[in-house]
């Protein structure tokens, strides 16, 4: 009749139909970003990628090498004391549980050509940690992608071990940056200060060429032009 077509009519419309939600909140989107039931705080980008370059972290205490890492064979490693979620552990006490990750992230760069193309290039990333991470001797800002180069040399904390890293195209040229018209510096300097550490850095990689010659390397080295 016209009084019930009246009175729906009066009525309000229905609520839309609520429709799912799949995305992960709250214990789940912890429980997602953790590692043998630790919460992870590093998160990876969307442009993290494996790296097609064959990257290592040679790592000196003084003038000695004492290990290789080799660091390409996933987008992200963890530096930290808690052993559990790091991937390449700091054990100095200095060191926080979770203190910085090395990750790989695929960027866009304009070549010389002026053409645009996608290449992956190593960034350090402190997560925070009480004491800091060194790069050449310059603290980087915490929380803040910061763009590594061939021949850096990293330190976390107060740790008195530095992390070189290099590739396997690494030539030793673009290892060492050495600058003769340096070699002149007074040590006070901050050019004297850049020279002691090149120097440091050469005689590093002298000592290193002569372990690999007399085949105290492993097969896996980087090649290096003479």
């Amino acid at each position: 009749t016209q009084s019930t077509w009246a009175a729906q009519a009066a009525q309000p419309p229905a609520p839309p139909k609520e429709t799912p939600n799949f995305e992960t909140s709250g214990l789940l989107a912890a429980e997602s970003n953790s590692k043998n039931g630790v919460v992870l705080k590093a998160i990876e980008p969307r442009e993290a990628k494996v790296p097609a370059k064959r990257w290592r972290l040679y790592v000196f205490k003084g003038d000695e090498q004492i290990d290789t890492l080799h660091v390409s064979s996933k987008s992200c490693y963890l530096f930290g004391r808690e052993r559990l979620v790091a991937d390449i552990p700091t054990d100095h006490p200095s060191c926080s549980s979770q203190h910085a990750v090395l990750q790989f992230r695929q960027v866009v760069v304009v070549g010389a050509d002026g053409l645009r193309k996608r290449v992956v290039k190593p960034y350090l990333m402190d997560l925070e940690s009480s004491n800091g991470t060194l790069v050449n001797n310059v603290r980087v800002e915490p929380a803040r992608y910061f763009e590594l180069r061939e021949g850096d040399v990293i330190r976390f904390g107060l740790s008195t071990r530095d992390y070189v890293l290099l590739h396997d195209k690494s030539s030793a040229d673009q290892v060492l940056g050495i600058d003769e018209e340096d070699a002149s510096s007074d040590p006070g300097s901050e050019p004297g200060r850049k020279d002691g550490e090149r120097k440091r850095r050469r005689r590093r990689h002298r000592r290193r060429e002569r372990s690999r010659s007399d085949g105290e390397c492993s097969s896996d080295s980087p090649e290096r032009s003479p």
